[in-house]
């Protein structure tokens, strides 16, 4: 979905997303590695000068692998942020740049408008986190706490490890 910026009017528009709309669904699936189960959320849209603030608050929930012990894990990434996006025109030139910490919170567009799909996709890639464990899951325990069986002559070296050790006794 793409919104002109000569139609946002001067008090905003707001734009409402959940798992109805397959092409915002997309994006925020490839932001975050996984189809989400659960989205829903608003995005308004504001004139700035020349450019657009966008203030993303939203709420989706994806199931990935823990990337220490490979179970499931449900992981659910809340948004609420602000970001900015100027036109290209402005963007700095080419070559070094030392930015501020607001610049950080900057993107660029073609002018006219601006994506819906890409806005969203960069809030929920920024709020996710970077690696998904089992203690990173809203509610989540970690790898270590989770095992409930532990054979005390069979553990050998870290829990996380206990996938890869099945797996050896299971081709035996």
């Amino acid at each position: 979905m793409r919104v002109e910026v000569e139609d946002i009017p001067s008090r905003g528009r707001v734009v409402a997303y959940g798992l109805d709309d397959p092409s915002l669904v997309a994006p925020v699936a490839l932001a975050l590695e996984a189809t989400p189960t659960e989205l829903s959320g608003e995005l308004r849209l504001k004139r700035d000068g020349t450019g657009v603030r966008a203030f993303v608050r939203g709420r989706a929930r994806v199931e990935l692998p823990c990337a220490r012990c490979g179970e499931p894990v449900d992981l659910v990434v809340e948004v609420d942020t602000r970001l900015g996006y100027r036109p290209t025109a402005e963007a700095p030139a080419s070559g070094e740049v030392e930015l501020s910490a607001d610049d950080l919170d900057e993107g660029f567009f073609d002018g006219t408008g601006l994506e819906i799909g890409d806005i969203l996709a960069e809030a929920f890639a920024l709020a996710a986190p970077d690696r998904v464990t089992c203690a990173a899951a809203q509610g989540g325990i970690s790898c270590e706490l989770g095992r409930t069986e532990t054979p005390a002559d069979d553990v050998v070296g870290h829990p996380a490890f206990a996938v890869l050790r099945q797996l050896g006794k299971d081709r035996s």
